[in-house]
């Protein structure tokens, strides 16, 4: 994948396109964000893959905050505060991967078991009043 292409196709407003408006001075230039973000990528990578545990759902994520972050890329002084602001974007969107696949999991038991919860919560009740007369003591 192409990441200056990717970062090229998020970055621009329709204004830039055209050419009508010049790039903010409160906007990370795109080459310097790529260069900043690719010392971040294997770092993000680590994260993403301890989270979600499955290398190809990691990779999407780096990708996702790459999107993301890409969108309008706030200048930093700082590398750690660029670091630590992709983090939290990166956080976000391995969390938001993980309930999806959590959603699609469950989906996918109800589905095949659409009667499960009801047996469990049959085999919860206590028929018997005195069911704690029979521990013992």
């Amino acid at each position: 994948m192409n990441w200056l292409a990717l970062f090229a196709l998020h970055s621009q407003t329709p204004h830039e396109r055209t050419g009508e408006a010049a790039l903010d001075q409160s906007l990370e230039h795109p080459v310097v964000f790529v260069e900043r973000f690719w010392k971040w990528r294997d770092s993000l990578y680590v994260v993403s893959l301890r989270m979600l545990r499955e290398p190809q759902t990691a990779t999407d994520v780096v990708e996702a905050c790459f999107r993301r972050a890409c969108a309008k890329p706030p200048k930093f002084e700082s590398d750690g505060a660029f670091g630590s602001w992709l983090l939290r974007i990166l956080i976000d969107e391995a969390l938001r991967a993980r309930g999806e696949k959590r959603r699609a999991g469950k989906a996918k038991r109800q589905q095949s078991f659409p009667n499960l919860s009801e047996t469990i919560a049959a085999k919860l009740e206590f028929t018997d009043e005195f069911w704690c007369l029979d521990t013992a003591v």
